[in-house]
């Protein structure tokens, strides 16, 4: 069995512990209450290895706060706390980990308190294709994080992209649903990445506009990842 332990958990545990080995991240991972599972596969193939590269490389490094949605079973959000922003991140599951500079809440985004105005940049890393699949959710998602954004502030998306569907857990997105996501917001930075068989490649809207899915089993075989400024 190969255990599933992204490299970036792995760099920032040999941060914290320079002689931390696989097994020594993976005992350490369950004391702070995030169990590894299984992963029958090649970790190259698990499109975070691409996404934590391009949300990191859009973090401007003046912003102060620092909100991360969906954050349970990452360590993204400890990250960002250790580079020394404010991190808020919230889930409606439970999160063990913690550092001075990081404040969970459990709740869901679209009903928990939230300051307004408080968040310089918000960071939604596959996680709003899950969000309200019957109701719009994800549209009232993104309208919801306009009145929690700074003046300045801006969101870092990223959602599974190709023929437009609507699944058993989640929700890919085509030039049109992006659109409509991202309505009355300025558009900054829209780029797009595809899963072959030896990893993740930059791309063309063309060249993944046509891939299909089907299922809840389905591999994320191509994503958006998509940058919008705060609407005034």
């Amino acid at each position: 069995m190969i255990i599933s332990i992204p490299r970036g958990i792995l760099l920032t545990l040999k941060r914290i512990l320079p002689t931390a080995t696989l097994p020594a991240a993976v005992k350490l991972s369950r004391r702070l209450g995030i169990q590894p599972r299984p992963f029958l596969g090649d970790i190259q193939q698990v499109e975070r290895a691409v996404e934590y590269p391009w949300v990191l490389t859009n973090i401007d490094s003046r912003a102060r706060r620092i909100l991360d949605i969906g954050c349970c079973e990452t360590f993204f959000p400890i990250m960002l706390a250790s580079l020394g922003f404010e991190v808020w991140g919230i889930d409606v599951r439970p999160y063990n980990l913690k550092h001075p500079n990081f404040r969970f809440i459990r709740g869901d985004i679209l009903t928990a308190e939230l300051p307004r105005g408080f968040f310089d940049i918000i960071t939604i890393i596959s996680t709003i294709e899950h969000i309200g699949l019957d109701r719009d959710g994800d549209i009232r998602c993104i309208e919801r994080l306009n009145n929690l954004l700074t003046d300045n502030g801006y969101i870092l998306i990223t959602v599974p992209y190709g023929e437009a569907a609507v699944l058993d857990e989640w929700r890919i997105y085509d030039a049109k649903r992006v659109e409509r996501l991202c309505n009355g917001f300025e558009v900054r930075k829209e780029e797009f990445f595809k899963r072959e068989a030896n990893g993740w490649f930059r791309a063309t809207e063309a060249q993944v506009r046509d891939i299909t899915y089907s299922g809840k089993n389905s591999c994320t075989r191509s994503i958006a990842c998509i940058m919008i400024r705060h609407k005034n």
